[in-house]
Protein backbone atom coordinates (compact mmCIF):
# COMPACT_ATOMS: atom_id res chain seq x y z
CA UNK A 1 0.00 0.00 0.00
CA UNK A 2 0.89 3.17 -0.53
CA UNK A 3 0.01 6.88 0.74
CA UNK A 4 1.59 9.93 -1.26
CA UNK A 5 0.95 13.04 1.07
CA UNK A 6 1.48 16.65 -0.50
CA UNK A 7 0.93 20.16 1.31
CA UNK A 8 1.39 23.62 0.67
CA UNK A 9 5.05 24.93 0.33
CA UNK A 10 4.77 28.04 2.14
CA UNK A 11 6.76 27.39 5.08
CA UNK A 12 9.97 26.37 5.14
CA UNK A 13 9.85 23.65 8.28
CA UNK A 14 6.58 22.36 7.01
CA UNK A 15 6.81 18.51 5.61
CA UNK A 16 5.98 19.26 2.05
CA UNK A 17 6.07 15.49 1.12
CA UNK A 18 5.61 12.67 3.11
CA UNK A 19 5.28 8.97 1.40
CA UNK A 20 3.87 5.76 3.55
CA UNK A 21 4.81 2.42 2.36
CA UNK A 22 3.23 -1.03 3.50
CA UNK A 23 4.01 -4.17 1.72
CA UNK A 24 0.33 -5.25 0.58
CA UNK A 25 -1.05 -8.35 1.97
CA UNK A 26 -3.92 -10.26 -0.43
CA UNK A 27 -6.64 -11.55 2.29
CA UNK A 28 -7.07 -10.99 6.20
CA UNK A 29 -6.46 -13.39 8.78
CA UNK A 30 -10.06 -14.72 8.77
CA UNK A 31 -10.43 -15.35 5.32
CA UNK A 32 -6.95 -17.09 5.25
CA UNK A 33 -7.47 -19.13 8.28
CA UNK A 34 -10.67 -20.79 6.24
CA UNK A 35 -8.74 -21.22 2.91
CA UNK A 36 -5.93 -23.06 5.21
CA UNK A 37 -8.52 -25.00 6.67
CA UNK A 38 -10.26 -25.95 3.41
CA UNK A 39 -7.20 -27.27 2.32
CA UNK A 40 -6.60 -29.06 5.53
CA UNK A 41 -10.38 -30.90 4.96
CA UNK A 42 -9.26 -31.82 1.42
CA UNK A 43 -5.86 -32.93 2.38
CA UNK A 44 -7.24 -35.43 5.28
CA UNK A 45 -10.04 -36.52 2.38
CA UNK A 46 -7.23 -37.53 -0.37
CA UNK A 47 -5.10 -38.55 2.31
CA UNK A 48 -8.03 -41.03 3.94
CA UNK A 49 -9.13 -42.47 0.43
CA UNK A 50 -5.39 -43.24 -0.60
CA UNK A 51 -4.79 -44.88 2.93
CA UNK A 52 -7.93 -47.18 2.20
CA UNK A 53 -6.48 -47.96 -1.32
CA UNK A 54 -3.41 -49.09 0.72
CA UNK A 55 -1.06 -45.78 -0.07
CA UNK A 56 -0.59 -44.98 3.54
CA UNK A 57 2.87 -42.86 3.07
CA UNK A 58 0.85 -40.81 0.80
CA UNK A 59 -1.24 -39.18 4.67
CA UNK A 60 2.32 -38.17 5.52
CA UNK A 61 2.86 -36.49 2.08
CA UNK A 62 -0.19 -34.46 2.77
CA UNK A 63 0.37 -33.34 6.55
CA UNK A 64 3.84 -32.09 5.40
CA UNK A 65 1.73 -30.27 2.20
CA UNK A 66 -0.42 -28.28 5.28
CA UNK A 67 2.83 -27.85 7.31
CA UNK A 68 4.35 -26.08 4.42
CA UNK A 69 1.44 -23.99 3.47
CA UNK A 70 1.02 -23.13 7.14
CA UNK A 71 4.93 -21.81 7.29
CA UNK A 72 4.20 -19.44 3.60
CA UNK A 73 1.90 -17.74 5.35
CA UNK A 74 3.60 -17.24 8.64
CA UNK A 75 6.63 -15.93 6.67
CA UNK A 76 3.99 -13.65 4.50
CA UNK A 77 2.72 -12.05 7.79
CA UNK A 78 5.48 -11.94 9.47
CA UNK A 79 7.76 -9.76 6.68
CA UNK A 80 4.14 -7.91 6.04
CA UNK A 81 4.69 -6.08 9.26
CA UNK A 82 7.52 -4.03 7.63
CA UNK A 83 6.96 -0.16 6.44
CA UNK A 84 8.56 2.58 5.72
CA UNK A 85 7.87 6.29 5.63
CA UNK A 86 9.65 9.11 3.65
CA UNK A 87 9.21 12.72 4.57
CA UNK A 88 10.92 16.18 2.67
CA UNK A 89 10.66 19.58 4.55
CA UNK A 90 12.72 22.78 3.56
CA UNK A 91 15.12 21.19 6.03
CA UNK A 92 15.43 17.33 5.78
CA UNK A 93 14.75 14.30 3.40
CA UNK A 94 14.17 11.99 5.68
CA UNK A 95 13.32 8.31 5.05
CA UNK A 96 12.19 5.84 8.68
CA UNK A 97 12.14 2.25 8.11
CA UNK A 98 10.94 -0.82 10.29
CA UNK A 99 11.74 -4.03 9.86
CA UNK A 100 9.34 -7.33 10.48
CA UNK A 101 10.44 -7.52 14.02
CA UNK A 102 9.45 -3.49 14.64
CA UNK A 103 13.06 -2.04 15.02
CA UNK A 104 13.48 1.48 13.05
CA UNK A 105 16.26 2.48 10.97
CA UNK A 106 15.95 6.60 10.79
CA UNK A 107 18.33 8.00 8.07
CA UNK A 108 18.21 11.88 7.11
CA UNK A 109 19.81 13.66 4.29
CA UNK A 110 19.80 17.14 3.52
CA UNK A 111 17.52 18.07 0.46
CA UNK A 112 19.46 20.64 -1.48
CA UNK A 113 21.97 17.66 -1.74
CA UNK A 114 20.17 14.64 -2.52
CA UNK A 115 19.97 13.04 -5.66
CA UNK A 116 17.71 10.12 -6.81
CA UNK A 117 18.74 6.79 -8.86
CA UNK A 118 17.14 4.29 -10.28
CA UNK A 119 19.15 1.58 -10.58
CA UNK A 120 18.39 -0.77 -13.47
CA UNK A 121 19.72 -4.57 -13.79
CA UNK A 122 17.95 -6.75 -16.29
CA UNK A 123 15.98 -9.07 -15.43
CA UNK A 124 15.12 -7.60 -12.20
CA UNK A 125 12.82 -4.97 -10.74
CA UNK A 126 14.87 -1.51 -10.62
CA UNK A 127 15.61 -0.11 -7.20
CA UNK A 128 15.36 3.07 -5.99
CA UNK A 129 18.18 5.06 -4.10
CA UNK A 130 18.41 8.26 -2.73
CA UNK A 131 22.59 9.81 -1.97
CA UNK A 132 23.61 12.93 -0.33
CA UNK A 133 27.20 13.39 0.68
CA UNK A 134 28.82 9.93 0.42
CA UNK A 135 25.88 8.10 2.33
CA UNK A 136 22.98 6.06 0.22
CA UNK A 137 19.66 4.22 1.33
CA UNK A 138 17.63 2.27 -0.93
CA UNK A 139 13.76 3.59 -0.78
CA UNK A 140 10.93 0.77 -0.98
CA UNK A 141 12.26 -2.13 -1.58
CA UNK A 142 9.54 -3.69 -0.97
CA UNK A 143 7.24 -2.54 -3.84
CA UNK A 144 6.45 -3.42 -6.98
CA UNK A 145 7.58 -1.58 -10.40
CA UNK A 146 4.63 0.21 -10.85
CA UNK A 147 4.60 1.47 -7.05
CA UNK A 148 8.37 2.65 -6.95
CA UNK A 149 8.35 4.62 -9.93
CA UNK A 150 5.47 6.32 -8.63
CA UNK A 151 7.34 7.15 -5.78
CA UNK A 152 10.31 8.40 -8.05
CA UNK A 153 8.50 10.91 -9.89
CA UNK A 154 6.87 12.21 -6.82
CA UNK A 155 9.92 12.54 -4.59
CA UNK A 156 11.61 13.83 -7.32
CA UNK A 157 9.52 16.62 -8.11
CA UNK A 158 9.24 17.44 -4.49
CA UNK A 159 13.17 17.71 -4.32
CA UNK A 160 13.05 20.05 -7.92
CA UNK A 161 10.69 22.25 -5.50
CA UNK A 162 12.56 22.50 -2.53
CA UNK A 163 15.94 23.29 -4.37
CA UNK A 164 16.09 26.81 -5.14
Amino acid sequence: MLDVLTNDRTDFDAVFLEIRMVPNVADGLRQNALLLGIFAAVCVAVGALFWLVGAGPVMGFMGLELILLYAAYRFGYTHARRREWVTLSGRELRVRRWDHRGHEVDETFEPYWSKLEMVHVRGRVPRLFVSARGHKAEIGAFLGPEERLRVADALHAALADVKP
